[in-house]
């Protein structure tokens, strides 16, 4: 495992997935349910900032591989 699951569920143009969405979706928040989670407050450590720079390109890849995946299919739906 090298990357949350979360992360990889996003990146279905890796595994040459179509990923579909329903709208309006099917659940909903709610707000008067309170959370079963647990958080804790955690200490406040921010890094300096050149010490993100490798999450910082990480995520611009990530956002030009979605985008370039998702202007191609639809150039590519277009020409059909």
């Amino acid at each position: 495992m090298q990357l949350p699951y979360d992360h990889v569920f996003d990146q279905g143009w890796r595994f040459g997935l179509k990923v579909r969405t329903v709208t309006p979706t099917p659940c909903r928040h709610d707000d008067v349910t309170p959370s079963t989670m647990g958080y804790q407050e955690a200490p406040r450590r921010k890094f300096h900032w050149t010490k993100r720079l490798r999450a910082f390109a990480y995520r611009l890849g990530n956002e030009w591989a979605r985008l370039k995946y998702g202007l191609s299919e639809t150039w590519r739906e277009k020409r059909q």
